[in-house]
């Protein structure tokens, strides 16, 4: 306990889910880089179709891979946000609205572009608004608990 403040959903926070975080963000730009992003469900199997995608649509390719590293890039993000948030820096908070931020920013604007350059498909749509309703979720969170707590962060 800092102050007269319990701590436990920080140390939840700071110790368990934004490592958590980091890992399924590194995890997730893992097929980007290794082509495994475009898939289509056939019965119970699902069947990757990049190299068709490739073909039809060369810059997906290019695509994918900025995304990758645009999944690598937010896990550094998530990594600095939870140092500083440790550190109680007075700009963590603004780091950790900024990730949540990113968060929808990031899978958003690959369903964009894979419905500009592929063409529409509802997994697209989907994907925007499960990450827009997460995100929002989330940030009332912790807008709500580190808004009582934010004389900590003066670091």
């Amino acid at each position: 306990m800092k102050g007269n403040y319990k701590l436990k959903w920080h140390k939840f926070t700071i110790y368990f889910a934004l490592f958590t975080l980091t890992a399924i963000t590194l995890f997730a730009a893992v097929p980007f880089f290794i082509g495994k992003t475009h898939a289509v469900i056939n019965g119970s199997q699902i069947i990757f179709n990049n190299a068709q995608i490739y073909a039809q649509h060369p810059m997906m390719q290019t695509y994918d891979i900025l995304f990758g590293i645009f999944f690598v890039m937010y896990a550094i993000l998530i990594v600095i946000t939870r140092q500083k948030l440790a550190g109680f820096k007075k700009d963590a908070l603004q780091l950790l609205y900024t990730c949540l931020g990113v968060s929808v920013l990031i899978p958003a604007a690959y369903a964009v572009t894979n419905i500009v350059v592929i063409g529409f498909l509802r997994i697209y749509f989907y994907l925007i608004v499960v990450s827009m309703i997460a995100a929002v979720i989330l940030f009332l969170i912790y807008a709500v608990y580190y808004g009582k707590r934010k004389s900590l962060f003066t670091n």
